[in-house]
């Protein structure tokens, strides 16, 4: 066998099929022996190999980048084909959710109502696992995953290298994530859409007072400290801001494609409140920008953030009643749906985009909670004195007033963490939940020393406390810790 591998071998002047045809057929033979000596590294020998013929052969070093640059061409188009195969039964008329549905025939409006209103299901976008491919290879991959073939996606990933772009900024991650939200929301109006026609069948006097919300859209991009250090709070403060606007600005748009005859003036006056709160969003947004270690600055936005301002939303509840008002009166049924489905946006996002993940790590709850507690620096939280120092805590604690100054002067992450969640909370959106993840927790005085941080800002109602077990012992014990967090 190896007299036929090296019979086919690159040659001084062969290009770049010679050497991927010689790659493949090395790499296989190598992986036909790990089969029976699985100390065999099937991909160090090719490179020993590959290495071999470059000292043979000084002007091959072109022909094998070629070569490389074509197998890694060939894997990024067979991925996305994959991709493309394993979606291809997902059908656009929505038959896995008629599939769910068709398990509350039969059942009363208020049992199907209660299932329908509750998330089943949560997406979380991230963002630094993604950016090993460029933005044009993401692209390009996606849409061969859509349209297998596609000619010019191919020559698209043919001039691309196989490299992340640089540099690659908080900003460039936010767009990404928010570009995929945008999609992810596309798609999920479609499935409440389903539901909604699937209620208006069988509940026909009542489905309109439905607002399905079968799947939640989440991210912890621009919320997620966890071994960051780029993020300034002021930049996270921004961020809010601007997912707020732009949500804003999405919901005005949608209801003025809405054709509600005789209520077509309220309607406007509705969608110009929602427009004018985007721009106020905007504004303050702009704000969180530029040098935010200085005082004067970061006064300015404080006082722009907090002020009595008539365009000032930080509660969809009276739009909300707006919107159920129009849906009373409204008799098209096209406009009725579209109603309904942006009532259900509003009450699954509020004033964001998506939900927010604030991401900590419990090394960061510790350090802020060790005076607190009394648990000196280099003793352990796993104990049970810890957590019985910390429910302690958590059961006589008083609320402390916050305000942005407060974040200003905070060093400890944890701490300045759960502020910003009760300026979140306080001055651009009331109503909706944040999740507050815990990395690497182990220790269940973490996860009560953070409700006792919660409970002391104010947010324990709106703070969703969230241990993440992420290593194999963490997640073998995960269920002893949960019993004696609880007990």
């Amino acid at each position: 066998m190896m007299d036929a591998l090296d019979a086919i071998a690159p040659r001084p002047g062969d290009g770049a099929d010679a050497w991927i045809e010689w790659c493949l057929a090395r790499l296989q033979f190598y992986e036909r022996a790990a089969e029976h000596d699985p100390m065999t590294n099937s991909v160090r020998r090719l490179a020993y190999d590959c290495l071999e013929r470059l000292q043979e052969d000084e002007g091959a070093d072109s022909a094998l980048v070629a070569a490389a640059k074509g197998l890694a061409d060939a894997a990024l188009i067979e991925r996305a084909e994959n991709l493309g195969r394993v979606h291809e039964g997902a059908e656009a008329d929505g038959g896995s959710v008629n599939d769910l549905l068709a398990s509350f025939e039969g059942q009363t409006f208020e049992t199907a109502r209660d299932a329908l209103e509750r998330f089943r299901a949560g997406i979380v976008f991230t963002a630094h696992p993604t950016f090993a491919m460029s933005a044009g290879q993401r692209a390009a991959m996606a849409i061969l995953a859509s349209a297998p073939g596609d000619k010019d996606a191919k020559a698209a990933i043919a001039k691309l290298a196989h490299a992340p772009d640089q540099p690659i900024t908080l900003g460039d991650e936010h767009a990404a994530v928010q570009a995929a939200i945008r999609r992810a929301k596309s798609a999920l109006r479609g499935v409440t859409d389903n539901i909604l026609a699937w209620a208006q069948q069988h509940y026909p006097d009542r489905w309109r007072e439905l607002a399905p919300a079968p799947i939640s859209v989440a991210s912890w991009v621009g919320y997620d400290l966890d071994g960051r250090t780029d993020i300034h709070w002021g930049e996270t403060f921004r961020l809010r801001l601007e997912e707020k606007a732009q949500q804003l600005g999405g919901y005005a748009n949608q209801l003025r494609t809405i054709d509600l005859d005789d209520a077509n003036a309220k309607r406007d006056a509705l969608a110009d409140r929602l427009s004018n709160a985007a721009a106020l969003a905007n504004e303050q947004a702009a704000l969180f920008t530029g040098d935010l270690d200085d005082p004067d600055r970061v006064t300015k936005a404080a006082n722009t953030l907090t002020k009595d301002e008539p365009r000032r939303l930080i509660s969809l509840k009276d739009i909300i009643d707006d919107v159920d008002a129009f849906i009373d009166d409204a008799r098209h049924p096209d406009a009725l749906r579209q109603l309904c489905i942006l009532k259900s946006e509003m009450r699954s996002y509020g004033l964001g985009v998506a939900h927010i993940h604030l991401r900590i790590n419990a090394a960061q709850v510790r350090s802020a909670l060790r005076a607190d507690l009394g648990i000196e620096q280099g003793r352990a939280f796993i104990d049970r004195t810890a957590l019985a120092a910390a429910a302690e805590k958590a059961g006589s604690v008083s609320k402390r007033r916050v305000n942005i100054a407060s974040i200003f002067l905070e060093q400890m992450t944890a701490r300045r963490q759960l502020m910003l969640s009760a300026e979140f909370l306080k001055h651009i959106d009331a109503d909706t939940p944040i999740r507050f993840l815990i990395a690497e927790c182990e220790a269940p005085a973490t996860v009560m020393g953070a409700v006792y941080l919660a409970r002391l800002y104010g947010v324990e109602h709106r703070l969703d406390i969230s241990p993440l077990f992420e290593t194999p012992e963490a997640i073998e014990r995960g269920g002893r810790f949960m019993e004696r967090l609880l007990a």
